[in-house]
This record gives structure tokens, C-alpha cells and sequence, in this order.
């Protein structure tokens, strides 16, 4: 699949406030949503949630953060990734590609 076919087919699932709509018209309940670039405080993915219960202070302040797993590469890495996605390599080349880029990233974060 191209890159046009790709963004034509797809293009609707990425605009993910009209898929949050979408799953709101379809429930019953009430669907809240939040931009990942706001999680930027002490619990993390957890915040919206700790808000919206309202946790009170004396129960936050007991909160321990759980250290972050799963960290996707850095943006740099990232633009890598794309380019040999969109490269023409054969399937065996690219995965051999990307292991290499990704081992060398692993190896150089520790």
C-alpha cells in the first residue's frame, strides 16, 4: 500500500476527537478524553483519572508513581524508524535494519 492509499484509507482514524465523538454517540456512559502532551504531572496517565474521582489530598500525597516501563524511542529515533519504513528494503533488510538502529539506541541509553 502506498503512502497516499495509506493516508486515504486511515485518515479517519486519526483525528481522534471525531473518534472520541464517535465512541461517545455510541455509549451510554460519558467518555472523557485528554491529550497525552497535558500529562505532565506527578501520576502521569493516572492524573485525568485521580481528578475525576476526585482523590482527595491526603490520599494523593500517598500515591508512589510507578517507574516508567515501555518508553518509546526519542524523536530522533523516531524519524529514523520512518525513513526505513518508507524505504524501499526488502522485508529481511528492514528488520535487520531496524534491530541494528534499535540495539545501537538500547546500547547508548545504558
Amino acid at each position: 500500500m502506498d503512502e497516499a492509499t495509506y493516508t486515504a484509507t486511515y485518515a479517519p482514524a486519526a483525528d481522534l476527537a471525531g473518534v472520541a465523538k464517535a465512541v461517545a454517540d455510541a455509549v451510554t456512559g460519558t467518555v472523557h478524553t485528554v491529550d497525552l502532551l497535558d500529562l505532565t504531572g506527578p501520576n502521569g496517565p493516572a492524573q485525568p483519572l485521580i481528578d475525576l474521582i476526585e482523590l482527595p489530598d491526603y490520599r494523593r500525597r500517598k500515591l508512589v508513581p510507578h517507574p516508567v516501563e515501555n518508553a518509546g524511542p526519542d524523536d530522533g529515533l523516531m524519524d529514523d524508524l520512518l525513513a526505513l519504513n518508507r524505504s524501499n528494503l526488502s522485508d529481511g533488510n528492514l528488520n535487520a535494519a531496524k534491530a541494528d538502529l534499535l540495539g545501537k539506541a538500547q546500547n547508548d541509553d545504558g
